[in-house]
């Protein structure tokens, strides 16, 4: 089970080496070569998802001090989320079968690419690990919209990495806080295992200081502008409707969710009165705030329910009906 979780990240991304290799030697084969490699990760996914147990893990030592591990796992969070992403992708490879003429090795690498750092992210268990998966999805994904996208694909593209990149900054910021802030009030040890870190992390309350506050906040909008929550949900309708057909699919059923699973995996997990702040008017009235703080959270999630449900029921083009419904 241990060496699948490696084969599963790793496939794809060996696929996409072989796309350009075989580029050299057969080019009308790249589209069944790039099918049969999404296949064969979709079926290495199947015996993970159907484990009962659903608990697997892979480790890896790459530093020792501090230590940073390649570590991956699969748990009862994750693991739907593994094998959404590996069915899906083979139907984005048969989307773009007639589709995509011009360039299509390098869409094709680029895809490949693309499913490897999403399946990565939703199995890191290592929070640098995490971080690079995570931002790594931002890469392919910009060149597959700025060149394979509509008549206003730059523009959508730009607008996507300008949203993308600020909300990653955050993400970094606060994720080297959590690994420095387990060496004082948890472990006592520089480690960026997610496991111990969730483990042993002990913050000082928000009684005592607002840092676990803050800190969740950046994370919060880091994970919020790729989910999108409202009011950072505006460069996914231009996304949406300039995206080839393929990555308009990975867009809503994938990358979407990808920011919900940092939020459970990360915020959650590690701050949870930072979460019971936000989430319950009583914790926030006990700690000396306004009690409309507890709102927040429902408020966003009301807004993105009615607002993005209303403008889809506004829309004409298809692609933006999708996009709307995704931000509900």
């Amino acid at each position: 089970m241990e060496l699948l979780l490696a084969l599963i990240v790793l496939s794809p991304l060996a696929g996409s080496v072989g796309v350009w290799i075989l580029g050299e030697l057969a080019p009308n084969r790249i589209r069944e070569f790039t099918l049969g490699v999404v296949a064969l990760t979709f079926l290495l996914t199947v015996p993970v998802v159907l484990n009962p147990s659903h608990e697997a893990q892979l480790s890896w030592t790459w530093v020792e001090h501090p230590e940073i591990r390649f570590a991956l796992g699969i748990d009862g969070l994750s693991v739907w989320l593994v094998g959404l992403t590996s069915l899906l992708t083979m139907s984005c490879v048969l989307v773009s079968w007639e589709s995509i003429r011009q360039y299509s090795l390098a869409f094709f690498s680029l895809l490949l690419i693309l499913e490897s750092a999403m399946l990565g992210t939703f199995m890191a268990k290592d929070v640098l690990l995490f971080y690079i998966f995570f931002e790594f999805t931002l890469i392919p994904l910009l060149l597959l919209i700025g060149i394979w996208g509509g008549s206003d694909r730059r523009l959508a593209a730009r607008k996507f990495f300008i949203y993308t990149l600020s909300g990653s900054v955050l993400t970094f910021l606060g994720l080297i806080y959590l690994v420095l802030a387990n060496s004082e009030y948890g472990s006592g040890e520089l480690t960026f295992s997610i496991p111990k870190i969730i483990e042993h992390l002990q913050l000082p309350s928000l009684d005592e200081s607002s840092v676990q506050l803050w800190v969740f906040l950046a994370l919060f909008m880091g994970f919020a502008i790729k989910v999108p929550l409202f009011p950072f949900h505006t460069w996914l309708p231009d996304a949406h409707v300039e995206a080839p057909t393929a990555i308009s699919v990975i867009l809503a059923a994938i990358l979407l969710k990808m920011g919900t699973y940092g939020l459970i995996r990360i915020n959650f997990a590690m701050f949870p009165e930072g979460m019971a702040f936000f989430t319950d008017p009583n914790v926030a009235r006990g700690m000396g705030r306004s009690e409309s703080w507890g709102y927040a959270l429902a408020i966003l999630g009301f807004i993105n329910i009615v607002y993005g449900s209303l403008c889809a029921l506004a829309q004409t083009d298809f692609k933006k009906l999708v996009a709307y419904s995704s931000i509900g």
